[in-house]
């Protein structure tokens, strides 16, 4: 618990963890949002295939900026 006392560990993990909230979130509210009836005004009436189809966007952008492993 020492090392928290340090200003770059607990903005790092707190970073990460507001981060981490975010794409949890957007995960699980986006295709939410595209899945509601357009009769609402603001959904997309979309299937839920198509509602995934509009996370591969996140999808590979997670992947193509990610650190690759060092093994």
């Amino acid at each position: 618990m020492q090392m928290m006392r340090l200003r770059g560990v607990w903005t790092t993990n707190a970073a990460a963890v507001l981060f981490g909230a975010g794409m949890f979130m957007s995960f699980v509210l986006v295709p939410m949002f595209v899945e509601l009836p357009t009769t609402t005004s603001y959904g997309f009436g979309a299937s839920i295939t198509r509602a995934g189809l509009y996370l591969v966007p996140s999808v590979l952008a997670m992947v193509a900026f990610s650190e690759p492993s060092r093994v």
